[in-house]
This record gives C-alpha cells, structure tokens and sequence, in this order.
C-alpha cells in the first residue's frame, strides 16, 4: 500500500544576503516579498522509501543533493540515492550561491565562495523537512490532472516560436478523500520580478500558496519547472514588481482550480502498475568551453502512470514538444546550464553563449528524453 507524507519549511535568507538570478542586480536582499520553502513529498511503497523534494532556490548542485541524501540517511532513513528527488524552482530572487558554481546568474570560472553557512543551513532545515514528511505518512491514492495556461508564458527568444502551456497538477488523497498534497508542474522562468532587492518565490511562490489556501486542509504543494530554459513572461507580464507576481502566479492556479475536471496526462501509462518506480543514470559530457568534465544525474521518475524526465539544466522548450509521452522536470539533482536544441546553437544569443555543452551532447540528451 502506498504511504504519502507532505511537509514545508522556510528556506528564507536573512537580509543583508546577496542575491543570484540576474548580472545587473546591484543590492543585496533588503526585503522580503514572499518567504521560500523547502516543500517534500515522502513515499513508501513495497520497495522502501522515496523521496521529492522542491527547493525556492535558483538551482542546486551535486555537493547539496548528497548533503542532504546523507543527512535523512544518518537519521535513520532508508533512502536510497535513485529514489532521491531534488529540484530547484529556479526563481531569480533567492541567495547566491545555488548552486555554487553559478555568480549572479552567469557560470564563471572566478565568483565568491559561496555561502556554506547558508548551504549547511538549507541542507539541515531540508532533512528536518524531509524527516517530518515521513512522520506524517498517511495511506494515500494519486490522481494527475491537466489544464492549459497560455496566457502567461512564451518564447523569450522568438515570441512566435512554440513552447508547452501544459500545466500538470498531482493531488494525493487520504482514505477520507481529503487532499493532503500534491505538486504543480508548468514550465516558465520564474522571472517576473525584476533585479531589486526582494527575495520572492515570485509567481511560482505565489501559485503554490493559492493551491494550498483553495484547499484549506494544509496541504503542500511542490512547485516542479519544467523545459522552460526559453520560456518566460517576458511578453505577457505587464510589470517586473511583486505584485505582478503574485497576479500571474494567481491565473496559473486558477487555470487548475477552474479546469480540474479536464483528462489526466495523454501520457498516463497503462503498462505501470506501481505507484512509484525510477531508473538514476549519471552521464558524462566535456565542457566546450575549458575541455573540463561535467557529470550530470538523469532520472526518470514513474509517479501513479506518468513519467518524469528530470534533467540536470535548462532545456529549451523544443525539447518538451518533441519528448511525446514526458513530463519534463528541470534544475533538477544537479546543474548544467542551458541545454537549447541543436537548431539554436547556430543562433546564438545570450544562452547560447552561457551554454557549456557541445552538439554531440545535446543529441544524446535528446535521445535519452524519448527513450522510454
């Protein structure tokens, strides 16, 4: 029998910490517009624990997976590392230094040290997260379901080319029917909020806390980016202060709220019979930029009949219109930069040149996306 447990706790920086997300942004955080979390998931089913995990960081790296992969280990917790979830929301107005190879938004080869005393704490408050989850595990069913969100995202590069509005929403119920938590999935960068000093989980933030307010059973949910390295509201936002946030955060709620009855994923897999199933893959590439190696965890979750690709980087949305039968989970156990179709690279433009990952690469990205 399947066991679902939910649990949130704040990931808030203090003031005075600086800020990554964007080059041009001068101040460190001087406000706070809406708090971050850490939200699990802890599952149980016959073959043990499994675990996901959304982060309000601008992403994550290998060091803090392991960190906390170790932590629920040391206390107690049978986890092991290919049923082990973690992703970043990648909102742009949280703390440098997530992961610790990025600076102020740009992969450089010089940047400050990154903050360990700030790391440590978000790795010990995400276990106690975790741990807290697994305390609350109830029986539990899952149920996907899908709706269209059109109006708030497009193709930042070309406002013409195409790109995925699909929002998918995971509930889990207990054996009463009440929902317990679940986890909303939509592919756009969360930056709405321009480079100013607020921290802010921005409009990702802001659709989270409407799902689990329309609830009022204290639910948690998780908020999951999908191949959304292309796409934003640079186009549909009609402002870059907190409060536009919070409104186009509010219309990717409602697109669920209001159109919850419509069919689950086309994807649903028949062939599935377990509630939870993944296969971990870690891959080798070189870095066409200083010849260096960069490993990257590709994991494909099999969550109640869907699968999800999560990918260690920011996939151009090319990639989630041709990878039929998927749902793309970005910035996820890892960071590898942008990861744009091999049509782009002759391009160029800003994520073509911050691009650290050569053809040959991307093609095999692309191949393991529609593998089943």
């Amino acid at each position: 029998m399947l066991r679902i447990g939910f649990a949130k706790r704040a990931i808030t920086p203090p003031i005075g910490t600086p800020l990554g997300g964007y080059a041009a942004r001068t101040e460190a955080a001087g406000a706070v517009h809406a708090e971050l979390y850490c939200r699990c998931m802890a599952g149980q089913d016959e073959n043990g624990d499994f675990v996901l995990v959304s982060l309000d960081l601008l992403g994550i790296d290998e060091s803090l997976r392991l960190r906390m992969l170790e932590g629920v280990r040391a206390n107690g917790m049978n986890l092991s590392a290919g049923r082990f979830s973690v992703w970043a929301t990648h909102t742009h107005s949280g703390p440098e230094g997530f992961p610790d190879h990025l600076h102020r938004g740009i992969w450089m080869s010089e940047s400050r040290p990154p903050n360990e005393r700030l790391r440590e704490l978000t790795v010990r408050t995400t276990v106690a997260a975790i741990l807290e989850a697994k305390s609350e595990q109830v029986p539990a069913t899952l149920q996907w379901y899908r709706a269209r969100c059109p109006a708030i995202a497009s193709n930042r590069r070309n406002r013409e080319a195409p790109h995925q509005p699909d929002v998918h929403l995971l509930e889990a119920s207990d054996a009463t029917g009440k929902v317990i938590g679940g986890m909303l999935h939509f592919a756009c960068h969360p930056t709405v909020i321009g480079p100013y000093h607020f921290i802010s989980s921005d409009f990702a933030g802001a659709a989270i806390e409407s799902l689990e307010q329309a609830n009022r059973s204290g639910a948690v949910f998780l908020f999951a980016n999908g191949a959304a390295g292309d796409v934003s509201t640079r186009w549909a936002r009609r402002g870059d202060q907190p409060d536009e946030a919070e409104r186009i955060g509010l219309a990717l709620a409602e697109s669920l709220l209001i159109k919850r009855a419509i069919q689950p994923p086309s994807q649903l897999l028949p062939g599935i019979e377990t509630s939870y199933a993944s296969e971990h893959l870690m891959h080798s590439f070189t870095d066409r930029q200083d010849g260096q190696r960069l490993d990257g965890i590709f994991q494909t979750v099999y969550l109640n009949g869907v699968m999800l690709k999560l990918v260690p980087g920011e996939l151009f949305a090319s990639y989630a219109m041709s990878s039929s039968g998927t749902v793309i989970i970005g910035y996820a156990n890892g960071y590898l930069g942008y990861m744009p179709d091999e049509a782009s690279l002759a391009e160029g433009g800003y994520e073509i040149e911050a691009c650290r990952l050569d053809a040959s690469a991307l093609h095999w990205i692309a191949h393991w996306l529609n593998r089943s």
